[in-house]
């Protein structure tokens, strides 16, 4: 499992997330057993970050793209290639 500088680090060199004052903060969640955490840049939630198990990765990105076009949920903006984790616009 990666960890969460590392994924961060990648995702502003490959020009994915703006490197911006970047706060991490990680959530409490109740709906799943990964881990979330959202990225603030100059104090603003921007993205979140899900670090889970493959399939359960797989199957977040399938449901959010599958639902792309509903406005309530979030934009998927990276998943990475051993689905080890997600990357996704933040909304409240």
């Amino acid at each position: 499992m990666v960890k969460i500088n590392e994924i961060i680090y990648g995702l502003i060199n490959q020009g994915i997330i703006k490197n911006d004052d970047i706060d991490i903060k990680k959530l409490k969640s109740g709906t799943t057993n990964g881990i979330l955490y959202t990225l603030h840049n100059n104090g603003i939630p921007k993205y979140v970050i899900k670090i889970d198990k493959p399939k359960l990765i797989a199957e977040t990105e399938a449901f959010l793209l599958t639902y792309k076009d509903v406005n309530l949920l979030p934009n998927v903006l990276y998943t990475d290639e051993k689905k080890e984790f997600i990357v996704y616009s933040y909304i409240s």
